[in-house]
């Protein structure tokens, strides 16, 4: 409690007063916005979190990793492989060029358990041709860490824009002041429990059975690749799981792949990548040699590739108002572009950085291309840095919030390669207004 001064000067009057308030009441009176949706939604948005995935509420999504310096795209999405309903057998069909990864929740209605996810698997392999398909598969939370999630989540309801006002009407502006408090406490410290457990149950740290179900997962990830049997190693996190199982699957897929970046340097593989894609649509025949299915491929890739390349100059071409600035620069120099031309307003802010183009604001006219590129050439901006992608940055809580994002852009940039595309010629292809 605390001491209350009140009553006048000539007449105090000294009060105590209990802090403590009910809030067992509030989230007794607020369980109804606890329901499975619910769960769902923050369960998803914390492994989105772990996972450094971006979070818009859909319940599939798109990252990129990078396995021997080559930038791949991967398909994310969460939800319930036992249910045929909600998961009919295409969902689990990855799409040409990328990897889909499929995510189970950490519980299930009724009896059913993970045994029953993985008839699930069982049955997909035989009905689906090879596909780059990865499992996901979490052991069940504990009933106790359930209880928990239920909380959390009517606890985020009710702190949730001014709602605690609403569902305290009898309480002093000081007394709603303390179950504020008292209820961020709780929400802190159960986020953090759930977060381990999470962890737990994907199989990315010790099982424990204060926070998970009687029912044992063998093989937290399944692939429907054929002959590929990932295995998960402890310690690496949420993250370092998702990154490492799509390596193998690509590693499995194409042993012989080169590595471009055997130094991990990431900005030099990632160039030669993308300039040796260039090199081979412009003519040069690949260092291997050629199905004649493949060289019918490679010939019909030349033939759509008009216009996006050429052999001394970098190529805008524009498509009704889709303008692509075909640098073939790789990943980090893109960002890097991409950064600088947005805040000159020439470069879509929005985009998804490819290593080989730049999207171009539909409204650019080419009078106004000669300057832009003169007014950034000596003044390029490192890429933002998000906030989940700095919480990922190792030591990032010991360094203060203005170095671990200027640290990690540093590390997201490529300068030179940079400077290097916008010094170069550029041809325009098409008719720009």
């Amino acid at each position: 409690g605390e001491f209350r001064l009140s009553g006048s000067e000539d007449d105090p009057r000294v009060d105590l007063a209990l802090i403590g308030v009910d809030t067992e009441s509030i989230i007794r009176d607020s369980r109804h916005a606890d329901d499975d949706a619910a769960r769902r939604r923050l369960v998803r948005a914390m492994l989105a979190g772990e996972l450094r995935l971006t979070d818009d509420d859909a319940f599939e999504t798109r990252e990129d990793i990078v396995w021997r310096g080559t930038v791949r795209a991967v398909d994310v999405l969460m939800d319930n492989v036992r249910d045929r309903d909600r998961m009919p057998s295409g969902k689990f069909q990855a799409d040409p060029g990328t990897i889909r990864m499929i995510i189970d929740y950490p519980w299930d209605e009724g009896n059913y358990s993970p045994a029953d996810d993985v008839l699930r698997v069982g049955e997909l392999r035989n009905q689906l041709e090879d596909t780059d398909t990865l499992i996901w598969l979490p052991r069940f939370l504990s009933d106790d860490r359930k209880a928990d999630l239920s909380t959390l989540i009517v606890i985020n309801y009710v702190l949730e824009r001014d709602r605690l006002t609403e569902v305290t009407p009898l309480l002093t502006a000081d007394d709603r002041h303390h179950a504020r408090t008292q209820l961020e406490s709780r929400r802190s410290a159960l986020t953090v429990r759930l977060l381990e457990a999470l962890r737990r149950a994907y199989g990315v740290s010790a099982p424990d059975a204060a926070d998970l179900s009687d029912t044992p997962v063998t093989d937290h990830m399944l692939a429907l690749t054929t002959g590929l049997h990932p295995r998960l190693l402890a310690g690496q996190g949420l993250r370092g799981a998702f990154e490492r199982s799509c390596q193998q699957l690509l590693t499995h897929k194409y042993p012989a792949h080169p590595d471009f970046d055997p130094a991990g340097r990431g900005r030099e593989g990632a160039v030669k990548l993308a300039r040796a894609m260039r090199d081979v649509l412009l003519g040069e025949d690949p260092p291997a040699v050629l199905t004649r299915r493949a060289t019918g491929a490679l010939a019909g890739l030349r033939s759509d590739a008009v216009g996006r390349v050429h052999a001394t100059a970098t190529v805008v071409s524009v498509t009704d108002d889709d303008l692509r600035w075909w640098t073939w620069a790789g990943y980090r120099a893109n960002a890097t572009l991409a950064a600088t031309l947005a805040r000159a307003g020439v470069a879509d802010p929005a985009q998804h950085v490819s290593p080989l183009f730049l999207r171009l604001r539909g409204d650019l006219r080419a009078s106004a291309w000669p300057a832009a590129v003169r007014a950034v050439r000596d003044r390029l901006t490192p890429p933002d840095a998000d906030d989940k992608a700095v919480a990922g940055l190792k030591f990032s809580t010991a360094l203060p919030r203005e170095l671990a994002v200027a640290t990690l852009a540093a590390r997201l940039a490529d300068f030179d390669h940079a400077a290097a595309v916008l010094a170069a010629p550029v041809r325009f292809e098409g008719q720009l207004s």
